[in-house]
């Protein structure tokens, strides 16, 4: 987590030198691509758990094959998350709320994006080196 801060205040001090106001573009983005990541991994980590705990019960069993429609049905509950639904709506009044108040700037959006998915691939490379 604190690759996570250390990237957030560096960029918002570069931006903060040009203009103050590309700081609510790029913390919105930072914040919100936080979210949907960590609620994705979060859900994506549950379910895998889940499906891995059903498929040591049955394999004492004969039959351990998956029709394509249980396949579909998994993979649509791994797809839907409610915590990442909740995060994508957040997402979307906050650029709403950006354009409506004339803040809304794209490239320190796009910044804040990738320096948020930057740090947290060390995030989640630092936590698979450790367990």
């Amino acid at each position: 987590m604190t690759i996570l801060a250390l990237s957030n205040i560096l960029v918002a001090f570069i931006l903060a030198i040009f203009d103050i106001r590309y700081l609510y573009s790029f913390e919105i983005s930072f914040i919100c691509s936080i979210l949907i990541f960590f609620s994705s991994f979060k859900s994506m980590q549950k379910k895998v758990r889940m499906m891995t705990e059903l498929s040591k019960n049955d394999s004492n069993d004969e039959d351990t094959s998956i029709s394509k429609r249980e396949k579909f049905f998994i993979g649509t509950r791994i797809s839907f998350g409610l915590f990442r639904i909740l995060s994508y709506i957040f997402l979307g009044f906050c650029i709403v709320g950006l354009i409506n108040n004339k803040l809304f700037f794209i490239i320190p959006f796009i910044a804040g994006t990738a320096t948020s998915s930057v740090a947290m691939s060390f995030w989640l490379l630092k936590e698979k080196s450790s367990s």
